[in-house]
């Protein structure tokens, strides 16, 4: 008997107050979220360019009959780079000489 009414006042805290509300229920709005992977991405323009660059120049203008180097490999100070087709060079050293033993025999 001691235990019963011991539980008398646990059980009586238990009961829910019923109270009347004259308030409409709230509205609101569902969403659906999709599970998906994002990946950030971003793109730059720009130019990269070599700490180091020479620019080449030749003496004469040709076609290119031969590289002896590759990009990027380092060279140094008078080394062969590449030989130039010697065709239209050799003609041109050709009339320039025919030329000047013209100017010579005229003078």
């Amino acid at each position: 008997m001691i235990i019963l009414w011991a539980l008398v006042p646990l059980l009586t805290m238990c009961r829910t107050k019923t109270t009347s509300t004259d308030q409409a229920p709230l509205s609101v709005e569902v969403m659906t979220i999709d599970s998906t992977t994002s990946v950030l991405k971003h793109n730059y323009i720009g130019r990269a360019e070599d700490a180091d660059v020479i620019s080449l120049s030749f003496g004469v203008t040709g076609t290119i009959e031969k590289v002896y180097v590759h990009n990027g490999q380092s060279v140094n100070a008078g080394q062969a780079l590449v030989v130039l087709d010697a065709t239209k060079s050799q003609s041109a050293m050709t009339s320039a000489s025919a030329k000047l033993s013209q100017a010579k025999d005229g003078y």
